[in-house]
């Protein structure tokens, strides 16, 4: 599994490619929800990573006003390298 380092950097270059947000103007601080996308896109956006990382997301975290708060960029990336595989059961 890649590092943190290269998760962020992955998904920066997806946010860019798929979504048109500058590599340079997001921050592994930034919060999903800062990102300009919809709710269609941010779906969009995640689904992309957890295919990516064959990891899924629990879609709890997606809620910024969940009891964890905002999900950043850097919270999606340690969540991908922790998750659970695709197909997993649990």
């Amino acid at each position: 599994m890649p590092s943190a380092t290269a998760r962020f950097t992955e998904l920066s270059v997806l946010l860019e490619k798929r979504f048109h947000i500058a590599r340079v103007s997001v921050m592994p601080s930034t919060p999903l929800n800062d990102l300009g996308l919809d709710s269609l896109a941010m779906l969009t956006f995640v689904c992309a990573a957890e295919n990516a990382f064959q990891s899924r997301i629990p879609v709890t975290r997606l809620d910024p006003t969940g009891p964890d708060g905002p999900l950043t960029l850097q919270g999606l990336c340690e969540l991908l390298g922790a998750g659970s595989e695709v197909g997993s059961h649990g």
